[in-house]
């Protein structure tokens, strides 16, 4: 970025920051007014009712700007795997970022007016590129390691079986064949078609693997509106359904090294986890590991058994938060005392997530060390 367009995303980032959100809103509304099939099968409705994709969009914008103006060394391009994953895993392509360029700019001029001078136009129009050929390049090789592209990307795949791990819980094992073999800790998007024809895309992570076959955790949303795939999968999906997927995707793995591992979650946060205890086995890794989980009771908590089963073979430990976690899962972690050789991985909701990496910033943590990934939009937290 050239030092003009620095000086005038400074000097217009806190008017563009104020109005973000009305800005990503008015943008959702034009994009499905013009294109409604992205609205049916690409985005998910439900975090669109609740308004959380908004917000995503708009932190992210926000962030990349601030780190290209930042008097720092980190490479703002480097924050951006997580995004990539995801679009990877929904076939995501170069061109549909012409299409979002065109209504995004045009909604900032609708809500900026006449604040929007070609000087401001051309220097946010600068970030806008810069962060989307960012994310052309990374999916570009995600897509080639995948031996996939944005129109291949997801393919029809057998459920082979239904396990039924809690009341809200199942594993659904899907026949991979023909997919590579995932890094433990990653997920894949399944698509389902719903009763209004739409064919509506999620994530769930991958808790083992193996012999061709892929198990994923999938819990029923419940919450407001109601989530309608996990839904659907529950009530309608069993052994013999056919269901879109994509090849595995996700950033968040299991670091490199010997150091002390620390997996921190909350509910099915704890699904990547499994998966990377059992690559962690099958490895022969000897980290040191350290599970902390937090459920509101032992019968709703998947994976429990085999987490400790998989920790009893690595001779972890773990901690087991019931009940009103938050005040346990905060002592147990303010009990640890961390060195400089260990990595932190968190999974679970937004909130949970943010709260976490609060508690490891007060526990001296560098950042650099903590990983994590959300279920749910991204509001953009340092990785």
């Amino acid at each position: 970025m050239s030092e003009k367009h620095a000086e005038v995303i400074r000097a217009t980032l806190p008017v563009v920051g104020e109005n973000i959100g009305a800005i990503t809103g008015l943008f959702y509304t034009k994009l499905f007014d013009a294109a409604p099939v992205l609205e049916r099968d690409v985005f998910n409705r439900s975090n669109q009712a609740r308004g959380e994709q908004q917000k995503a969009l708009a932190g992210s914008i926000a962030n990349f700007a601030t780190l290209l103006i930042s008097d720092t060394d980190e490479d703002p391009r480097a924050t951006i795997g997580r995004i990539a994953h995801k679009h990877a895993s929904l076939g995501v392509s170069e061109a549909q970022y012409d299409v979002v360029h065109t209504f995004l700019f045009e909604a900032i001029v609708d809500v900026l007016g006449e604040a929007v001078t070609p000087e401001v136009a051309e220097a946010w129009d600068a970030v806008y590129w810069l962060l989307a050929n960012a994310l052309i390049d990374a999916e570009k090789q995600l897509y080639q390691d995948a031996d996939v592209d944005a129109d291949t990307v997801l393919r029809d795949v057998q459920v082979l079986e239904v396990v039924r791990r809690t009341d809200d819980v199942v594993s659904l094992v899907l026949d991979a064949s023909g997919f590579q073999e995932p890094v433990p800790g990653q997920y894949l998007s399944i698509g389902v078609e719903l009763p209004d024809g739409a064919r509506q895309i999620r994530q769930y992570s991958i808790v083992d693997f193996g012999n061709g076959r892929i198990e994923v955790a999938v819990k029923r949303d419940k919450s407001d509106p109601l989530g309608e795939v996990s839904n659907f999968i529950h009530d309608h999906v069993a052994a013999g359904t056919t269901v879109v997927a994509s090849p595995p995707f996700g950033d968040v793995a299991l670091p490199e090294g010997d150091g002390r591992v620390f997996l921190l979650s909350k509910g099915i946060g704890n699904a990547p986890f499994v998966g990377i205890l059992g690559g962690m086995v099958a490895q022969g890794r000897k980290n040191p590991v350290v599970v902390i989980h937090a459920d509101s009771d032992g019968a709703s908590h998947a994976f429990a058994e085999t987490t400790v089963d998989l920790l009893d073979k690595l001779g972890g430990e773990h901690v087991f938060c019931y009940g009103e976690p938050g005040e346990a899962f905060a002592r147990a972690i303010d009990e640890r005392t961390f060195e400089d050789s260990d990595n932190v991985l968190i999974c679970g909701s937004v909130d949970f997530v943010a709260a976490t990496h609060k508690l490891l910033d007060v526990a001296g943590v560098p950042d650099s060390r903590i990983h994590y990934e959300v279920f749910g939009p991204d509001s953009w937290l340092r990785s």
